[in-house]
């Protein structure tokens, strides 16, 4: 089973930020340029995140800064990773 799209995963926020960038809520038109920003690193953010996720699979320390690293993947990943 294939892991959920950003999208599947954050749909309110995908809505919004699709909705600004096509004009729905042009009365944001900041709004809309700092959606523009989020869905153009979509995909770069994820690489990231999963770039660290396995740092820490391959590198795993007992340390407060691993242990700070995974607790703020854990709420990127809603508590499910």
């Amino acid at each position: 089973m294939s892991k959920p799209t950003l999208e599947e995963r954050y749909p309110n926020i995908a809505a919004l930020a699709k909705g600004c960038v096509s004009g729905s809520f042009s009365e944001w038109p900041q709004l809309a340029v700092e959606a523009r920003i989020v869905l153009d690193r979509l995909d770069a953010i994820a690489e990231l995140v999963r770039s660290i996720q396995e740092v820490i699979r391959i590198s795993d320390r007992k340390h407060d800064a691993w242990d700070a690293t995974k607790a703020a993947l854990d709420k990127l990943n809603g508590g499910k990773s």
